[in-house]
């Protein structure tokens, strides 16, 4: 039996399973239970390169505005759904999140009546999903976005104050997320429903093509996010002919797309797979970001 090999061994075995699987397997016995849980396991899984791409949703309701933590799972069926993280407390209202390696950092935020903003920093290893607090940003910052781009973490939001600013990048309204892929930044602009990207090194903006059947679905343009996964992006969005407007429930679906570029500059979406993820209540902001664990 597994049970009666050095710990060693059994990591060795326990790498090799998915890690949705481990959940399930903190229930089988103690010693999975502290095994799943350790840094060991995940060093030992990047070192044999079964290292999987998961992704995170931030929720937060109408009637209680701190965010919670979902993380997407694949049900034994092959479909997705989205699985609260309890061991997590709830998140501030208005924070920002940026994922480097296996790590998520959290920005700023505000109090429920939003009159107070915060300068607060954390992070959350997602490999244990335990939480900590970081040293606090020099000004206080609510309804931000966040990026990791060269090497720097980029922020955006309100504030009283100003840090250093990007002229090209200050040109457009964040109110919805924003993810860097191969050193590009994508932008969903909800004003006029399309994917926008800016190159860094050429200090412009364009427009994403191929979505135009995606992006005609899309019902609520203001409830769309975006998200890296491994080398594609994820729409997380409510679709216009599945619900109604003043509906008292929302369904969440994910539409994953790949990338490519044709002619040159332009790049292409096209459409790899979409699904609906979850069913909730009216819900007021959704942020999501995809992790290597």
């Amino acid at each position: 039996m597994i049970t009666s090999l050095p710990d060693d061994i059994v990591v060795d075995i326990l790498a090799r399973v998915p890690r949705c699987d481990y959940p399930t397997l903190s229930l089988v016995l103690k010693q999975f239970r502290s095994l799943v849980k350790s840094n060991e396991i995940y060093v030992r899984r990047s070192l044999l390169r079964y290292t999987e791409n998961c992704l995170y949703v931030c929720l937060s309701s109408s009637g209680n505005p701190n965010g919670r933590l979902y993380i997407l799972r694949r049900k034994a069926i092959g479909n997705h759904c989205m699985v609260h993280i309890s061991s997590l407390l709830r998140l501030r209202r208005g924070e920002s999140f940026v994922a480097v390696g296996s790590m998520i950092y959290g920005f700023g935020g505000a109090d429920n009546d939003h009159t107070t903003l915060s300068s607060s920093a954390f992070s959350i290893d997602c490999r244990s999903h335990t939480g900590k607090l970081l040293p606090n940003m020099p000004i206080p910052m609510a309804d931000t976005v966040a990026c990791f781009l060269d090497g720097k973490v980029y922020v955006f939001g309100h504030c009283k104050n100003k840090w250093e600013t990007n002229e090209v990048l200050n040109s457009k309204e964040w109110d919805q997320g924003v993810c860097v892929l191969d050193d590009v930044m994508y932008y969903y602009d909800s004003y006029e429903n399309c994917l926008n990207k800016y190159d860094p090194k050429e200090r412009r903006w364009g427009v994403v093509k191929g979505l135009d059947e995606l992006l005609a679905g899309i019902g609520f343009p203001y409830w769309t996010y975006i998200v890296r996964y491994s080398s594609n992006l994820v729409f997380y969005f409510r679709n216009r002919e599945e619900e109604p407007s003043r509906a008292k429930t929302q369904k969440i679906w994910y539409a994953e797309i790949s990338l490519g570029r044709r002619h040159g500059c332009d790049i292409w979406g096209k459409l790899e797979w979409c699904e609906q993820v979850m069913t909730v209540g009216e819900f007021t902001s959704l942020k999501s970001l995809g992790v290597m664990v």
